[in-house]
């Protein structure tokens, strides 16, 4: 029932007198049991308050007041303590944030975070001390400070927290057109207070757009990091979180990393920021996340989705690259989605280091060039004379070899006898590529210098031919034991005019 037939009812009710109301809510209660019991509270409450019976001005706002009490829902105008509520500023699965006024000691608008009624656990209430705790002992200017907490008189916890007037980063980078070069200038500044936390011993676990918030500051965007109700903090036991079972999620799927979707998630690394910190960026770049929408997928179907490398960004660029060298940061993205933590960059600060090479067309060697082993691979960067050999074993490419249509491995006696042998396929008919033994080689020790040996299970490269076996549009992928291995590692290879050869 809705709130203008309780109102109608209410109504009703009052213009009665005291033995028909009686009978009236007998009926009510009969078909209604729900609204008769609303109604009774809404009538005790107004002839409390009321001088008489028929006493109509302010019952619209009682109503809306007394139903909003008995759902736990805070309206406008309403009071936390000594603090009036303006606005709803977003809801989550724990709480709701409010814009609030403070009017005394200090008259100050203020961000309210209240728990929500009904999350009211001893979990929730733990993780709610814990984030109180964190803010009291973050000092950074990314961070919104924390001004107070407490508890209201109908027991809901509160946290008031500076107020930013912002926007999310993806749509603050949208609405005011920021070039490429902007975009990561200003994910630099967001690495910088994620590196600052990470110092502290705290994981964040929720970075997303919705908890990354940028104000101006005299004409500078600055990024603010909120929202640390899930946060991990690592290096005090004091804060130790309550543990979680197996089929507890915390975060947001479109951000969260492999690990998360874990059991052993209360474990989370560094590394779990840095997987959402590629995904933002990503975003960034191209409007849209690395990976499909996973608002009709379950974990499970998540995880799987996870192992495969997603297209590299700059080829679905929203804006001009200008001169930054988009092909470091392709590389960078996805190395902060590589599928083990510990082949993402070993620190935010390490990212950020990067990325500021990238903005200055520089290149640093990679720390974190170690492969997954069983999992997914990525290798942005090979010779080019191996890219060039498989694409010239193309049909159609002048000096391409006779295709043994029978054999599933390279047909060279010294290789052939090997148990876990390397197998090269055209993905345009699934046909087996035959090559000599100097080709081979040249595969087999790329491969190796990748952490990749056949002695760990059945390797297969693919080669795509692109239009005439471009090798710009075409590209080269590895699997190792039946799992995606690497992306396209043919990038960056000169453009072939033509057939090669």
């Amino acid at each position: 029932m809705n709130l203008t037939q309780i109102e109608e009812l209410f109504l009703t009710a009052t213009e009665l007198q005291p033995g028909e109301r009686a009978d009236f809510l007998a009926h009510l209660g009969d078909s209604d049991p729900a609204a008769a019991t609303t109604v009774r509270s809404l009538l005790q409450h107004h002839l409390t308050e009321s001088e008489s019976d028929n006493d109509r001005q302010g019952i619209p706002r009682l109503i809306t007041d007394r139903l909003a009490e008995d759902q736990g829902l805070l309206l406008p105008g309403a009071n936390v303590d000594d603090y009036r509520i303006v606005q709803l500023l977003g809801s989550g699965g724990m709480g709701d944030v409010f814009l609030a006024r403070e009017e005394a000691p200090i008259q100050r608008e203020v961000a309210l975070k209240v728990l929500k009624l009904q999350a009211h656990n001893q979990n929730v209430l733990q993780r709610f001390a814990v984030e109180r705790q964190v803010l009291a002992g973050l000092r950074h200017p990314g961070i919104p400070r924390i001004h107070n907490a407490g508890q209201a008189d109908n027991g809901r916890s509160w946290l008031a927290m500076e107020y930013i007037p912002g926007t999310s980063i993806t749509q603050f980078c949208e609405q005011q057109s920021l070039s490429l070069r902007e975009r990561i200038q200003l994910f630099i500044r967001l690495c910088d207070t994620v590196s600052y936390i990470h110092a502290q011993g705290i994981i964040h676990r929720d970075i997303k757009p919705s908890n990354v918030l940028v104000a101006e500051s005299d004409g500078i965007p600055v990024p603010f990091l909120v929202d640390f109700g899930i946060a991990c903090v690592t290096q005090s036991e004091s804060h130790e979180l309550p543990r979680t079972d197996g089929t507890t999620l915390l975060g947001t799927m479109d951000y969260m990393s492999p690990e998360q979707f874990r059991p052993e998630c209360g474990k989370t690394s560094a590394g779990a920021d840095i997987w959402s910190l590629g995904v933002l960026l990503y975003e960034l770049m191209t409007g849209s996340a690395p990976f499909a929408d996973c608002s009709r997928h379950t974990p499970i179907d998540r995880l799987e989705e996870m192992r495969v490398s997603p297209v590299q960004p700059s080829t679905k660029l929203i804006m001009p690259s200008d001169d930054v060298s988009v092909d470091c940061v392709d590389a960078i993205t996805l190395d902060c989605l590589q599928w083990l933590p510990e082949n993402r960059p070993q620190s935010v600060t390490a990212l950020s280091e990067r990325l500021s090479d990238s903005l200055h067309n520089r290149s640093r060697p990679r720390k974190n060039a170690t492969p997954d082993k069983g999992g997914r691979r990525i290798i942005p960067f090979i010779i080019s004379s191996l890219a060039v050999a498989l694409l010239m074993l193309m049909p159609g490419s002048a000096d391409a070899p006779a295709v043994n249509e029978h054999t599933k491995v390279p047909t060279t006696e010294a290789k052939t006898s090997d148990p876990a042998p390397i197998a090269i396929s055209n993905k345009s008919d699934s046909s087996v590529l035959s090559v000599d033994a100097e080709v081979y080689a040249q595969i087999e020790e790329v491969l190796r210098q990748h952490g990749m040996s056949a002695e760990h299970g059945a390797i297969t490269v693919t080669v795509t031919p692109g239009p005439q076996n471009n090798s710009e549009t075409g590209g080269v992928t590895v699997v190792q034991n039946g799992s995606l291995s690497g992306g396209s590692i043919a990038a960056n290879v000169p453009v072939l005019d033509g057939n090669p050869g």
